[in-house]
């Protein structure tokens, strides 16, 4: 079940661009997506908000997955009580919902791993410069 999860989870950009839009807006929603499309051919050190935004992004996803697993969960359980076709209608849709949600939570979890792995790579090579304030001041005395 899980290979069937994330083969079709690659190709599913459409309702997880659907279900960002719903929840931060049109703008928000493709930069989000972009942020996790970086991460299949990045280059150079990924910012801390890229990292943040899919740390993020996974949390939520993985709440919505645990939830719909337990309510698929105790579907299972209570299965004999009610009406026949609605009770396997809702077990349908109990699983397509939570087969939804764990491929958002994959594609989420595996792009801020390697988002994070390469933000660490950066900074244990020193790749990766902070900002400092004292550098900051030197250019505006020189100014």
């Amino acid at each position: 079940m899980f290979d069937f999860i994330e083969k079709n989870a690659k190709g599913d950009d459409t309702a997880l661009r659907e279900d960002l839009e719903r929840r931060y807006g049109p703008a928000m929603a493709q930069d989000i997506l972009d942020q996790l499309k970086k991460t299949d051919s990045l280059q150079e050190c990924p910012e801390y908000l890229s990292v943040k935004t899919l740390s993020e992004g996974e949390e939520i996803y993985r709440r919505e997955a645990q939830a719909s697993l337990k309510r698929l969960k105790a579907w299972k359980r209570g299965k004999g009580q009610g009406h026949k076709g609605v009770v396997e209608f809702e077990g349908a849709f109990l699983q397509k919902e939570f087969q939804r949600s764990f491929g958002f939570y994959l594609r989420f979890h595996k792009g801020y791993h390697v988002l994070y792995h390469q933000a660490m790579e950066a900074y244990k090579t020193k790749a990766y410069v902070p900002y400092r304030a004292d550098q900051n001041e030197t250019v505006l005395q020189a100014a």
